[in-house]
């Protein structure tokens, strides 16, 4: 590609500040002043995804162009890109939204303009509240920070490397969170909510080790010890037959515990249990 002069508009009158917000924890969507903003075509969509993807970061143009076409983008690449750049800062309703120096385009978003910024940096301080053991703001927080989800991050944009790579990453983000959140209720002794949250997270999930040892404690402090053991045998079986790997010894450690009825299970704040998340790669290789 040969280098041209961007063409945006920089005069372009928008005399009020407008408040923006780009979502992507779910199909993507642009609010203007608190209302949704029709984006355009699929095209247009996936350069406002890969910039996002990449908010606060410079993206050449070669770069952008293979985010969008693949290793193969069309000759003419660079003014489709300009074309769909252009019409997108009308989008955003400011010009400056996306810059342009240097061969490279730039989408800036503060951190409270993009719904995966928010959560990232969210989930920092949910940490931080846990490890304060200050299981109410963890509570709280982690569910205002899961109720952002609206479906899977960058919906429909699985063609596009950046997007795709952050929305692995988001999914991760997600599942800590609701860990958390299920962490908070135990602390606090309201085992019919965490109970309800990882029913779901446990389908979704089901060769995670922390879900099912969250869940199997949560059945032991309700009194359902049966239940307790019976999730930990079907977490076992399900995760051998699927990738034939053994757990660790955290759900053996669990098992003891709950037939000797150890009291530490019995303590009102979280138990710190060793077993560490189901690595991504064998859980997607189970669901294979």
């Amino acid at each position: 590609m040969t280098a041209l002069q961007d063409d945006r508009d920089v005069g372009a009158p928008y005399a009020d500040a407008v408040s923006v917000r780009v979502e992507v924890l779910g199909p993507l969507q642009v609010q203007v002043d608190g209302t949704n903003t029709p984006i355009g075509g699929p095209k247009a969509r996936a350069v406002l995804a890969a910039l996002a993807a990449r908010a606060g970061q410079a993206c050449s143009v070669d770069e952008l162009a293979e985010e969008v076409w693949g290793e193969t983008p069309p000759s003419n690449a660079r003014n489709s890109l300009q074309s769909h750049v252009s019409r997108l800062r009308n989008v955003l309703a400011d010009p400056e939204r996306i810059r342009f120096a240097e061969d490279r385009y730039t989408l800036e978003l503060k951190v409270n303009e993009l719904d995966a910024h928010a959560v990232e940096i969210g989930l920092e301080g949910v940490r931080g509240a846990a490890a304060r053991s200050d299981w109410a703001e963890v509570t709280t927080n982690a569910r205002s920070l899961l109720e952002l989800w609206r479906g899977r991050p960058f919906d429909g944009f699985e063609d596009v490397p950046t997007a795709r790579n952050w929305a692995a990453r988001l999914e991760e983000t997600r599942v800590v969170l609701a860990e958390l959140l299920v962490e908070g209720l135990l602390a606090q002794d309201r085992l019919e909510e965490a109970l309800i949250e990882l029913s779901s997270l446990t389908d979704e999930h089901p060769w995670r080790e922390g879900l099912a040892t969250r869940q199997a404690l949560c059945l032991y402090r309700s009194g359902r010890q049966t239940e307790a053991l019976q999730a930990l045998q079907d977490f076992r079986t399900n995760l051998i037959e699927a990738t034939g790997l053994d757990p660790t010894a955290t759900i053996t450690d669990l098992e003891t515990a709950i037939l000797t009825h150890d009291p530490e299970l019995d303590a009102k704040v979280a138990i710190e249990l060793p077993g560490a998340p189901f690595p991504a790669d064998l859980e997607r290789l189970a669901a294979m």
